[in-house]
């Protein structure tokens, strides 16, 4: 994508200084709020730009101001306390003091009421009229038909690109599977009833207004014979094109001599613990069970023989089965030592700094107080392979597992611990759980990362430690909020109550209800 001239492709392009011309508001912007109070929420992107003092407060109020957020009774209330609708502007706000010349919104109005989406458009109408060029994505017709272009897209691809009146009148294909907007779908009701095709051309079907305007003028003049084309099934009326701006082309970028291959946001993609890949293979048909097993008797081995070397070598026949008889690549297997990597290197300064008792070993660097010695080196070797073997190896048991399949086998294996009194269906639920939020969490760390990208954040230059400080706090109060919609939702199934009965005894029918 070219942005004011310039290639986004290309490695030279400074994306941080785009972002912070062509601002985002992605989608459900409000997961991504992080800073304590309303008015240093809607602060964060200006102070990334450099801009403080009266400025930043000016900027500040502006935005609060505009998505309908009064200043002085909003600047210093907590962000958690607001409401979702509140969360949603407030949100808005801080992409729109960034005051950039693009804004893009991605599905702006999505879960907003009637009054709340009114609103979203009053705010696309008053950028436009401030010279900024505004791009959104939506599935809602009305919203589309009240901007200058649009566009439709098919599976990726640009089917159609013309004005309102162009897409959703004179060149409408029904195999876009779209619905025009309702005035144009009441329009060719009306005429079918009247018997009048053509009363109501061009944008007179797009609006409110429009059909009104048609509808006074058609009780005072007569109606009017047209000439329809037939397209398909249906009558399309000819209309002069009333878009006085220029179409514009859509042209190949070429490719730089240095082209970029990250944009910053991949991190958390590397994450691939619990990704299932449904790829027929060895593995992936082998029962659950003996993989479970499996699995287990491999753990156990790599982290109770002490030696990088077994360590090592349980990795490589980890990659090399996982290729031969799982279909997954080593790239896939390694990827998630990635987004770990930070945590390693913790704990490797943790195995240095640290002495070990009976260390007696040559000292083979020293600074200060820490000796890094050939027992500390020794140990380090064992913890960096004994990581990278169980993470392979959990992230093949994944791939080539499918998470029913693993919560059932798991179930029957520990079943005889049941008649020991031992909850086995509460352990198996808590696994499955834990399962499914490492996903939900890695998707939600994605999107707080895109949201503070899109306000000059991120993790990058002197920003980075903030940043990670703004990313841990929004994620943990995110993962509260999933928590506890799953334990209203458990708790309205009756969980508790089903825990007071005889696990034992429920039967196959509580077992399908409980999956």
């Amino acid at each position: 994508v070219a942005i004011f001239g310039q290639n986004t492709l290309d490695a030279t392009v400074d994306l941080k200084a785009l972002r912070q011309r062509a601002v985002l508001a992605v989608q459900n912007p409000e997961s991504a709020l992080f800073e304590t109070y309303v008015a240093d929420e809607v602060a964060y992107g200006p102070q990334n730009g450099g801009i403080n003092g009266k400025e930043l407060v000016q900027r500040v109020r502006t935005a609060m101001e505009l998505v309908g957020l009064p200043y002085g009774e909003y600047r210093d209330r907590l962000t958690k306390q607001l409401s979702g609708g509140e969360k949603r502007r407030l949100a808005l706000a801080g992409i729109l003091a960034l005051d950039g010349d693009l804004v893009l919104l991605d599905e702006p109005s999505a879960a907003l009421d009637g009054e709340g989406q009114e609103r979203v458009m009053d705010i696309i109408g008053l950028l436009k009229q401030q010279g900024k060029t505004v791009i959104s994505s939506t599935h809602s017709m009305e919203e589309a038909a009240r901007h200058d272009l649009v566009a439709v897209l098919q599976e990726g691809r640009l089917a159609a690109l013309g004005s309102p009146a162009d897409i959703f009148i004179h060149t409408w294909d029904p195999r876009w599977n779209l619905r025009q907007p309702w005035t144009v779908r009441f329009c060719r009701s009306l005429e079918r009833e009247l018997g009048r095709p053509g009363l109501f051309t061009g944008e007179s079907a797009l609006s409110t207004a429009g059909l009104i305007s048609a509808l006074e003028s058609a009780l005072h003049t007569a109606p009017p014979v047209p000439e329809p084309a037939i397209k398909g099934t249906e009558q399309v009326v000819s209309a002069p094109h009333q878009y006085e701006g220029t179409i514009p082309t859509i042209q190949a970028l070429p490719v730089p001599k240095r082209r970029r291959k990250t944009t910053g946001i991949e991190f958390f993609r590397n994450v691939n613990l619990g990704q299932f890949i449904d790829t027929p293979s060895v593995l992936r048909n082998l029962g659950a069970g003996c993989k479970i097993t499996a699995t287990a008797l491999i753990l156990f081995a790599v982290i109770l023989v002490p030696s990088y070397f077994f360590a090592l070598s349980v990795l490589a026949g980890i990659l090399l089965v996982g290729q031969v008889l799982g279909k997954v690549g080593p790239k896939h297997l390694l990827r998630g030592l990635i987004p770990a990597a930070p945590y390693i290197l913790f704990m490797v300064l943790v195995q240095i700094v640290f002495p070990w008792s009976n260390d007696t070993s040559p000292v083979l660097w020293h600074l200060g107080f820490i000796n890094l010695s050939m027992e500390k080196l020794y140990h380090v070797f064992i913890l960096i392979s004994r990581l990278a073997a169980l993470m392979a190896l959990l992230a093949l048991f994944s791939a080539v597992t499918p998470m029913v399949d693993s919560l059932m086998a798991s179930r029957k294996l520990l079943s005889p611990l049941a008649r020991l009194g031992i909850p086995v269906q509460d352990v198996i639920l808590i696994f499955g759980i834990a399962l499914r939020f490492v996903p939900l969490l890695v998707e939600e760390a994605e999107r707080i990362v895109i949201g503070q990208f899109s306000r000059g954040g991120g993790y990058q230059g002197r920003n980075k430690l903030r940043s990670g400080f703004a990313l841990v706090v929004p994620l943990f109060l995110r993962a509260l909020e999933r928590s506890e919609v799953l334990a209203t939702a458990m708790e309205l199934r009756l969980f508790s109550v089903r825990n007071r009965g005889d696990t034992s005894e429920r039967g196959a029918d509580s077992e399908v209800r409980s999956d």
